[in-house]
């Protein structure tokens, strides 16, 4: 199962309820992973920014960051610059949201390309 546009509190959370579906079924529980967007300086922010502006004008997801109470690039990590990316990257496994915007404000904004994308199973 891939879990998307969360913040570490409601990935947990719906992790949690999979998990239970499955066992209430007495069924094996899938595995479970996140999508985290994650945007590197100025540029990385601004396209994070648009998507989250396309995917908050689909209803469906308009209703799930409204019940989350968050915006879109709430559920996302920014940050200035490569080497930021492990720090906001411990804080989001630790459930807390640094957000694009306290991460934002710490740096340069360079636009740097990051490092590749890691997988990793929330179960």
């Amino acid at each position: 199962m891939l879990l998307n546009w969360l913040t570490p509190e409601h990935a947990r959370a719906s992790a949690d309820l999979v998990r239970a579906g499955a066992a209430a079924a007495k069924r094996p529980a899938p595995k479970i992973f996140a999508y985290v967007r994650l945007a590197i300086g100025e540029a990385g922010r601004a396209k994070l920014a648009e998507e989250g502006d396309r995917y908050g004008a689909i209803p469906a997801y308009a209703a799930n960051f409204e019940r989350m109470g968050v915006k879109p690039v709430e559920t996302a990590i920014a940050v200035p610059d490569p080497a930021s990316v492990p720090a906001a990257l411990a804080l989001a496994r630790r459930g807390r949201r640094g957000g694009p915007a306290r991460h934002h404000r710490e740096g340069h904004g360079r636009g740097e390309p990051g490092p590749a994308p890691r997988r990793e199973a929330l179960t």
